[in-house]
């Protein structure tokens, strides 16, 4: 149904060259001007658009707009016949930086042109998935293009259609001298609405035919009525103009609308707009040929099966066969009405011939591949009673059956099936291909018959049959087809692997043999390296010695470059799971590995041609921000390394031109932890600042590592006020963050940050009578203390803040927690006892009267210094305190607090 690729890239060329009059009605003098027709003549396109931007860059007003319009041709001519992804891509990028430097620029033909490269592959995966050659996602996807491109499209339309409006006008009213410049441009703008329509239409069609909804018809059917002279009303076949078939595009444009109104259900309409088209003799070969597919369309909707049928040997007796994407087409449709249980029985025999001619034509056309596909998802294919291509897709069948329950069953599905139920399937499959082997005619497909033995080496391993599988692959090695061998060596390494499990020497050698085999004739794969890491036991001896194996590979290998970068991911993760003492050899280690690579990674993400540039520019990121990480992790690190590291990253998105605001939390992360080793406080700040805005992890980090240095500064002594608020600052950030994953506040790490912050507000306390910090130490302290954690560091602090705050209860229940945790008779537990008889003494004089007295009749001998003395002033004290009265059953003793495991109450 879609114009062909070779069609739309010379239709969109040619309309290109005729917008851009500018381009051919130059002043012969100007040195610019005669630069820029030497350079077009000669077709050295890459200096002419070089030539163009400069000029652009220097120009004003009117020159501007017509520099801008001729290197606008130029980049869609380059967006449209690009030979490679990559120069597509880069067309598209200067494509949109000129359109973004020109917003208010007319432009139209490179919108238009920027919209048909995205169009084409939405379209081509659209076709696909009508054909079962694309799966829904993919489907969803290109439907998703094709709406964003109908708008530009439709935009550009409306723009377009008021300069024709404005051009027509002034046809009228200017004089004969002017006139024919006006027609040239009259002749331009309607160009480009006529294409704009013309696409708009097409996405409007396949955004419906995906998912039909009444509003994308109508939009389909608007868009081709522009082309067919008919833009106010809908399009009938007694109001086209029969004249304008001999263009292309406005056959195509009747084919379309015919299309839409099939999928609005209007059946005659439809099939009475292909037989105008089909009994025009204006309409070119290349439209023609799109016709056979939408009579296949529209007489399959319509439920006319007798009628296609005829209609379709008619066909082939004038040219022969249906080519390979016809007949997938008639194949598909005809199956899916078979057994989708809506067709009549009158027109069963009809779409069964109709399936059978598609199915003989694929066949013929050496189109196996199809039919094979087609056999694994239809069960009423007719493909006869024998021969090798039925048997084939019967074992297709049942190994597809096999991997599904296989998928299902909570067994790793990349291993041998351990269930006898799912393995007796594999079996099947490996008899069923082993049948279609043996079949008189498996001769007659070569490289089918190789894809058939792979599968049945495949079939026998998940079998479970480890030995015969491995038998089975070996021939397959030096397949034909390279990607059968790859497929087939690294599935005898992996069953013999599995065997040597249990078998003896012999079995390690083949396994050995077969892992070589598969290393020289596949050196670049990703399994090559896996499998070095196989051949030194790495399961055995892990990531480290793994390392060490890919770091003993020959330079002048071809395994070198990919080693060398297996190896540095190796030694990142091994850095990763360091313990303290082996931190600094291992960053050293992966260092030396990986800093060299960015500057081949740089060099081959800028200058080769894509994919390749696109993969190495993703390597370089992931390697230059892990350079990062171990170069600002580890203590003894000159930073300047990962300052370089950033400029690497901000490098290649310059020379890529890509933006890098996914990364800009974690690279003003890494900044501020060069600032913070640089102790370069104010630079630090303002990076806080920034990350602050932005939120994340990035800032939580950024508070732990301030945090983590100003605990460091803090304590060692002397202790300073700064130093302090430092820690009280990151610190409350830094347990906020900890609430999130340690809610109870009952972790050793949660416990140390709140033990520090608190040590540090009662400094500022003590230092400078900070009552807030005063406050935020006890909140902190008692915490600790709900949580059922008895530190001894906290009920000091918690008894000496709280009585300097007036909560001289909670100090002295403090002083009694810890007096119960401690050794009787030590130094800590004397003070703890003075002072709990000092707090009463305040609080309660009779129970502090009781208490000496109790410690008196405990502890009747010296006590040592200087507890003797301080305790004989607390008792005189005592002795003076006035008589508030005696309760008769109080108890003597201290409350009865438990000890925790840790020692503690």
């Amino acid at each position: 149904m879609s114009p062909r690729r070779a069609d739309i890239i010379a239709f969109v060329l040619a309309l290109a060259w005729v917008l851009a009059p500018s381009a051919r009605a130059q002043e012969p003098g100007a040195p610019d001007e005669v630069v820029e027709r030497y350079l077009r003549e000669h077709a050295l396109d890459e200096l002419l658009g070089a030539q163009l931007r400069e000029r652009l860059a220097r120009a004003q007003g009117a020159e501007r707009d017509r520099l801008a319009e001729r290197l606008g041709a130029l980049y869609t001519r380059d967006l449209v016949g690009a030979s490679s992804p990559g120069v597509r891509r880069q067309a598209e990028q200067r494509a949109r930086a000129l359109l973004e430097a020109m917003p208010e620029g007319r432009l139209f033909n490179l919108r238009v042109g920027l919209a048909v490269t995205l169009y084409l592959p939405a379209e081509e995966t659209i076709e696909r998935w009508r054909l079962m050659l694309a799966e829904d996602e993919e489907a969803r996807e290109a439907v998703a293009t094709l709406a964003g491109v109908r708008e530009v499209l439709d935009e550009v339309a409306i723009l377009a259609d008021r300069e024709v409006i404005v051009l027509e006008r002034r046809e009228r009213t200017t004089t004969d001298q002017e006139r024919a410049e006006v027609r040239k441009e009259l002749g331009e703008s309607r160009r480009v609405r006529s294409l704009a329509h013309y696409y708009s239409g097409w996405a409007s069609y396949y955004t419906a035919m995906y998912a039909f909804t009444p509003e994308d018809v109508a939009r389909a059917i608007a868009g081709f009525a522009h082309l067919i002279d008919t833009p106010e009303r809908r399009p009938t076949t007694d109001r086209l103009p029969r004249r304008l078939l001999q263009f292309e595009h406005v056959s195509r444009a009747a084919i379309g609308v015919a299309l839409s109104y099939s999928l609005e259900g209007r059946h005659d309409d439809a099939i009475a707009w292909l037989e105008v088209l089909d009994k025009s003799d204006s309409v070119p070969n290349e439209a023609r040929a799109q016709l056979k597919a939408a009579w296949i369309v529209v007489l399959a909707r319509a439920g006319e099966w007798r009628r296609l049928d005829d209609r379709i040997t008619e066909l082939r007796e004038r040219t022969v066969r249906l080519d390979e994407g016809e007949a997938r087409l008639l194949a598909v449709t005809a199956l899916r009405a078979l057994e989708g249980g809506g067709l009549a029985n009158s027109a069963r025999p009809a779409a069964q011939s109709l399936a059978t001619v598609a199915i003989e034509d694929l066949n013929a056309t050496a189109s196996t591949a199809h039919v094979l596909d087609l056999a694994s998802k239809f069960e009423k294919i007719p493909l006869g009673e024998s021969g090798f291509i039925l048997l084939y897709a019967r074992g297709i069948r049942a190994y597809r059956e096999a991997r599904a329950a296989h998928e299902r069953s909570d067994e790793d599905a990349g291993r041998p099936a351990a269930s006898q139920s799912i393995a007796r399937r594999y079996d099947e499959a490996a008899a069923a291909f082993e049948r279609a082997l043996a079949a008189s005619d498996a001769g007659r497909h070569p490289r089918e018959s190789e894809s058939c033995r792979l599968r049945r080496g495949t079939s026998l391993f998940y079998a479970g049959e480890l030995e015969r599988a491995a038998e089975a692959l070996a021939p397959l090695v030096t397949a034909e087809d390279p990607e059968v061998g790859a497929e087939a060596a690294w599935m005898r390494v992996v069953a013999l692997d599995l065997a040597s499990r249990d078998g003896g020497q012999a079995a390690l050698a083949a396994r050995d043999e077969a892992a070589a085999t598969y290393i020289r004739s596949n050196p670049r794969s990703e399994r090559a390296a896996s499998l070095l890491m196989r051949l030194a036991d790495v399961e055995l001896l892990g990531e480290r010695q793994a390392a060490e194996v890919l770091a003993s590979v020959n330079q002048g290998s071809p395994l070198a470059a990919a080693a060398r970068r297996h190896e540095s991911r190796l030694r990142y993760r091994v850095f990763r799971a360091s313990l303290p003492d082996e931190r600094e050899e291992n960053a050293a280690r992966f260092l030396a590995v990986a800093e060299p690579l960015l500057d081949e990674d740089l060099e081959a993400a800028v200058h080769s041609e894509e994919p390749a540039a696109g993969e190495a520019a993703a390597a370089l990121m992931v390697r230059a921000r892990q350079v990062l990480d171990v170069v600002l992790t580890v203590h003894e690190a000159d930073v300047s390394r990962a300052e370089r590291a950033i400029r690497v990253i901000e490098t290649l998105a310059q020379r890529r031109s890509e933006s890098l605001d996914d990364l800009h939390a974690e690279l003003t992360f890494r900044r501020l932890q060069i600032a913070q080793r640089r102790r370069d406080t104010q630079r630090v700040e303002a990076l806080l600042a920034t990350l602050e805005e932005d939120g994340g992890r990035y800032m939580d980090a950024a508070n732990r590592l301030l945090y983590a240095r100003a605990a460091e500064d803090w304590a060692a002594p002397p202790r300073h006020i700064d130093e302090a608020r430092r820690v009280v600052r990151h610190g409350t950030r830094v347990i906020e963050q900890l609430r999130r994953t340690d809610p109870d506040l009952v972790g050793s790490t949660t416990l140390a940050v709140l033990d520090t912050v608190a040590s540090a507000g009662e400094h500022l306390f003590v230092e400078l009578g900070d009552t807030t910090a005063r406050e935020l130490a006890l909140e902190l302290d008692r915490r600790v203390l709900d949580a059922g954690r008895r530190p001894e560091s906290v009920l000091r602090r918690t008894a000496r803040l709280g009585e300097s705050a007036g909560a001289t209860d909670e100090a002295l229940d403090a002083w009694l927690t810890l007096m119960a945790g401690l050794g009787e008779g030590s130094a800590g537990w004397y003070e703890a006892r003075h002072e709990s008889i000092r707090l009463m003494l305040l609080t309660d004089p009779s129970r502090a009267r009781d208490a000496i007295a109790q410690f008196r009749v405990l502890h009747p001998g010296l006590l040592p210094p200087p507890w003797d003395e301080r305790f004989k002033d607390l008792e005189a004290r005592v002795k003076l305190a006035p008589v508030t009265g005696v309760t008769a059953d109080a108890p003597p003793d201290a409350p009865d607090i438990p000890v925790d495991d840790e020692g503690g109450g």
